[in-house]
């Protein structure tokens, strides 16, 4: 998704560190910057040059993407094209190898052979489907046992 950033870089600056959670000084030292050159661009005062905003748009992503886009987006780039997200014309990958990786991972979490547990994947999504349940509604009822 491109989101067009229409805010001051000041207020992005502002709003990566609050997401990150840190202090000044932890942030200016995770960007490899002064506290003083930290301050100075939340305040607007002085310019954030692209490759810091790529930095912070690499580190915000994990937490809050649009934010990241936006970031990105103000140092004149987007998450594609800094390789921090999938790139949007990626050719999705076919059903068959999906639902392989999601047999396997119950495999392996049984220690088991793959075609062992392949029934009973189909058996489970099956009456999850006739529940009327999502995947997030099964995966959100079974992480709280």
């Amino acid at each position: 998704m491109s989101i067009p950033t229409t805010r001051p870089t000041a207020a992005l600056v502002i709003d990566g560190r609050r997401t990150l959670g840190l202090s000044r000084d932890k942030f200016a030292e995770l960007l490899r910057s002064s506290k003083r050159t930290v301050a100075r661009w939340e305040a607007g005062q002085s310019t954030v040059y692209p490759r810091d905003l790529f930095e912070l748009a690499r580190h915000v992503h994990p937490n809050d993407a649009e934010l990241a886009e936006e970031i990105a987006l103000a140092g004149g780039a987007t998450l594609q094209k800094l390789g921090i997200a999938p790139s949007l014309d990626a050719t999705p990958l076919p059903p068959h190898v999906l639902v392989d990786a999601i047999v396997c991972a119950a495999a392996d979490a049984l220690k088991a052979v793959p075609d062992t547990v392949r029934g009973a994947v189909l058996a489970a999504f099956k009456r999850a489907r006739e529940l009327r349940m999502t995947v997030e509604d099964v995966e959100k009822a079974m992480s709280k046992r």
